[in-house]
């Protein structure tokens, strides 16, 4: 039952009318996933079209959610497929309302976060930080930036806010792992803390 919204059948017939080639490739995987899925045009016409309900309908893939390794498998495709599918599908959606480009935006600008992300790349070379801890910063970065926050203006009491801004626990988590990452002993360890004392005091001055 749609509460006023699109529906995930609006939203698959706007990408079919889009002609650039990149959101047909969502719009194809997605209907691929549904099929997959055994969605029919008549369950995605009573499903309301947000992220929040796309992802109780396709959660992002988890190698500890048994269930839907369990689906992915009955589905006849392979976790990689899935995986592409799922996000391709997001992003579908997030094009719709917008929200894909106004996170393009985010990521364009060049304030303390975007210094911190040029400078991770030698820090993992270093071997001073390792390679997969980067990877947990940029959902935190994105909200921080939604409230046109900059890197100095992150505090524990403002990361806890952002608890409300996350659409799942499993998002939460991601935020959580980098402001810990941030927080981390090794992470303000010389020379990483001269790397960051850097980029704290150009972004002051910016």
């Amino acid at each position: 039952m749609t509460t006023g919204h699109p529906t995930l059948l609006n939203i698959l017939h706007y990408g079919e009318d889009q002609e650039d080639a990149t959101t047909r490739q969502y719009t194809k995987h997605l209907k691929l996933m549904f099929k997959k899925r055994g969605y029919a045009d008549r369950h995605l016409d009573a499903l309301d079209g947000t992220l929040d309900v796309y992802l109780q309908v396709a959660p992002k893939f988890s190698k500890k959610n048994a269930c839907l390794l369990s689906q992915i498998s009955n589905c006849g495709i392979t976790p990689t497929t899935y995986k592409q599918y799922q996000s391709d599908g997001r992003r579908l959606i997030e094009s719709y309302h917008g929200d894909l480009q106004k996170r393009r935006e985010r990521r364009s600008r060049q304030d303390g976060f975007a210094r911190l992300q040029a400078v991770l790349p030698d820090l993992v070379k270093g071997r001073l930080i390792k390679p997969n801890q980067p990877r947990t910063l940029p959902r935190l970065f994105d909200l921080a930036r939604a409230r046109e926050w900059d890197m100095i203006d992150i505090t524990r009491g403002r990361v806890i806010s952002l608890r409300e801004d996350c659409l799942n626990s499993d998002e939460w988590g991601r935020v959580k792992q980098g402001a810990e990452f941030l927080e981390s002993p090794r992470f303000y360890r010389r020379p990483v803390a001269s790397f960051y004392a850097t980029i704290s005091s150009t972004s002051c001055c910016a």
